[in-house]
């Protein structure tokens, strides 16, 4: 009798582990990943639920407990708990991984040296399990994309946030991903003209803040929405892959600077620049003030 009443005490101070696993997942994947991976001891549904998390983001809150626990600046051991870290979580995990997040806004040099070796790695195991979205921000790290990524057919959104984009030596194919945001992306000079990234179900494309974006050398004959906010390049004039076609987008969404380009107007040099093809339906013009600028003003009208 008294047992019986423990056990319904218990049951009902547990109602939250009864609940489904969509849920649970969710719930989960709201905490940081240091907090999941403590939840996980609570008990065997928690602990199921951790080892087939949907969702995994190592952000700064996550680094910051290695880096907290490890104060000395030449203690090499914060970094790698932090790689084994990684390591154990992804290497013992069940199911599917939806989201997969990895940023560090602090990457030295041991880690940069060992996300060379590691992330690729990492990488392969997420597309694996049928990740459908993935953010990288490596503080500026040179990178080669991964074959893995353009052979996952699950994969729709890739966010590249914080390094140098090395160019691809072969053409490759993005199949189903549908948004593309570059960051603060450096873009190496390409060797071969010919080395495409086709991107045949793209809806969105972001450059933001990006430098020699035109030696990214992209299709997508579907794109409806370019983003553009800041840009560097070397090349007066220039600052679109040629390869990009502009005449399926809809929505534009551009800064003051880059409106002169669209516009085809006069720079210092006396550079004629062309004005894009373009059926925009939809524009949006950003850090901009009509009243004291003639030029916008006769562009929006």
């Amino acid at each position: 009798m008294a047992r019986s009443v423990v056990q319904r005490e218990a049951d009902a101070r547990d109602r939250i582990s009864q609940l489904p696993v969509k849920i649970l997942d969710h719930i989960m994947g709201l905490l940081p990943i240091r907090e999941a991976a403590r939840t996980a001891a609570l008990s065997k549904v928690w602990r199921d639920v951790w080892f087939s998390l949907t969702h995994l983001c190592f952000d700064n809150l996550f680094f910051s407990h290695f880096h907290g626990k490890y104060m000395k600046p030449s203690d090499d051991l914060g970094e790698y708990s932090c790689l084994y870290a990684i390591n154990k979580v992804l290497l013992h995990h069940k199911g599917s991984i939806r989201k997969f997040v990895f940023l560090h806004s602090r990457i030295d040099r041991l880690t940069a040296g060992s996300l060379s070796f590691h992330m690729p790695k990492w990488l392969r195991l997420v597309t694996r399990k049928g990740v459908e979205e993935i953010e990288l921000h490596l503080r500026g790290e040179a990178y080669e994309l991964p074959v893995c990524l353009f052979s996952c057919s699950t994969l729709t959104r890739l966010h590249l946030c914080s390094l140098y984009v090395e160019p691809q030596s072969s053409p490759c194919t993005f199949p189903n991903v549908t948004s593309l945001i570059f960051e603060r992306v450096c873009f190496g000079i390409r060797s071969l003209p010919n080395c495409a990234v086709d991107a045949p179900k793209l809806k969105n494309l972001s450059f933001l803040h990006c430098e020699d974006v035109f030696h990214f050398n992209i299709t997508a004959r579907n794109l409806s929405t370019l983003r553009i906010n800041g840009f560097y390049g070397s090349k007066l004039g220039i600052f679109l892959p040629a390869s990009l076609d502009l005449n399926s987008i809809s929505t534009l969404i551009i800064d003051i600077r880059i409106l002169e380009y669209f516009l085809g107007r006069y720079t210092a040099k006396q550079f004629m620049l062309q004005l894009p093809s373009l059926n925009v339906e939809q524009l949006s013009l950003r850090f901009l003030c009509f009243q004291h600028d003639a030029a916008a003003s006769a562009f929006a009208c």
